[in-house]
């Protein structure tokens, strides 16, 4: 949706851009990040529950919201594994950045 280009990380595809967003958005105070263990929980804040973006369309977010509802409830490992089963990150390597070609290859039922 975005056409950022993402990179072949142990977690599973991750966009170039997202940890300098996430650092961002936390010094803005639109997010909260708790650490556990190995892992950042991220919520959002008061303020970032009551900015509304003007960036995405309706088409958009109803994209977004779909893909909620579907990884609603799931533990991470899963959505990692999920991603580590998808064709662009099967066929590039550790670190590189994945061609936004390949995901269009990918049958659309399987994309997220």
């Amino acid at each position: 949706m975005t056409g950022a280009q993402y990179r072949r990380l142990d977690q599973g595809p991750v966009p170039n851009h997202y940890f300098r967003a996430i650092d961002e958005l936390f010094l803005d105070g639109k997010i909260n990040i708790l650490f556990k263990d190995n892992s950042q929980l991220i919520s959002l804040s008061d303020t970032g529950q009551q900015f509304q973006s003007k960036i995405l369309n309706d088409q958009e977010q109803q994209l977004i919201q779909k893909i909620a509802q579907k990884w609603k409830g799931k533990r991470t490992s899963e959505i990692v594994d999920f991603t580590h089963q998808q064709l662009p990150y099967q066929i590039c390597n550790p670190g590189e950045v994945i061609p936004y070609e390949l995901i269009t290859q990918q049958d659309p039922d399987h994309v997220y």
